[in-house]
């Protein structure tokens, strides 16, 4: 018999079982069904919710939570660790299980991602930020309060001194920083948390290449006039400047290629 490698030996052994026709509706009800542990992770995250529970406050112990939920601590443990790692809890060792800053986010970004993006990732990202942008830009002009506009000057304000020192690193970060802030003014939870994942996403690429093609200052000046539309409360006129500074930024990055942005990712 000749011999039969790893593979073909599993394959051999699943041959050896009879094949069950399975109906539709029996598939689909085995999909949705939850393991016992997200099950659990669904609950503690809406134990945090009802009970308003903010960032900081300590959970009951795992054994307590164990019995509160009439599972085994190793089970609890599997779905805190689930929670961890989309940013709802925070397990300190020796010290307990605490809320984390992220418990409430929709949405979790991929962290796994290729080092170096293509040229057309950047500009379908610049895209989708288009047409968010516009939107929520619009929107904090009518909802945004004095505390929020003044933490926006002061946001600029930091800005124009990062860039008269020269730090372009961190000139890119505030920049981030005011565009988060729009998004947060708008009221709009949701299109916030969209925005601040997709403004984070190849970050240090974004910036480097409107560094090497465009010019941070006139960025800067860009954030200016946005702030300036905010200020008067004009919802048309700052949508048509957000529009404007996110479309000179796709221009900037049409400009570069593949090569450029590969060699930005790896610097």
């Amino acid at each position: 018999m000749a011999n039969l490698t790893p593979q073909s030996k599993v394959t051999k052994s699943l041959c050896q079982f009879p094949i069950v026709q399975h109906q539709g509706p029996v598939l689909i009800e085995a999909i949705r069904k939850e393991s016992l542990s997200d099950s659990i992770a669904r609950a503690v995250r809406e134990m945090i919710d009802r009970q308003g529970l903010e960032p900081g406050h300590r959970l009951p112990t795992i054994n307590d939570m164990a019995r509160q939920f009439q599972v085994g601590a190793p089970t609890l443990r599997e779905a805190l660790r689930k929670l961890q790692a989309v940013g709802a809890v925070e397990l300190r060792h020796g010290s307990g299980v605490y809320v984390a800053e992220n418990h409430d986010a929709l949405f979790v970004a991929n962290t796994i991602r290729p080092r170096a993006p293509s040229r057309k990732v950047m500009i379908d990202l610049i895209d989708t930020r288009l047409a968010i942008e516009t939107y929520v830009v619009s929107m904090a002009a009518v909802e945004l309060d004095e505390e929020t506009l003044t933490e926006m000057e002061d946001i600029l304000t930091r800005a124009e001194q990062a860039l008269s020192e020269g730090n372009l690193e961190l000139l890119s970060r505030i920049n981030m920083d005011f565009h988060s802030t729009i998004a947060l003014a708008s009221t709009n939870g949701v299109a916030h948390q969209v925005l601040d994942l997709l403004a984070g996403l190849f970050q240090s690429e974004q910036y480097a290449i409107l560094e090497i093609y465009g010019s941070p200052k006139k960025d800067l000046e860009e954030h200016m006039a946005i702030l300036e539309a905010l200020r008067k409360r004009d919802p048309e006129l700052a949508a048509e400047r957000m529009k404007t500074h996110l479309q000179g930024v796709r221009a900037v990055l049409v400009k570069s290629n593949d090569a450029e942005i590969g060699k930005v990712s790896n610097s």
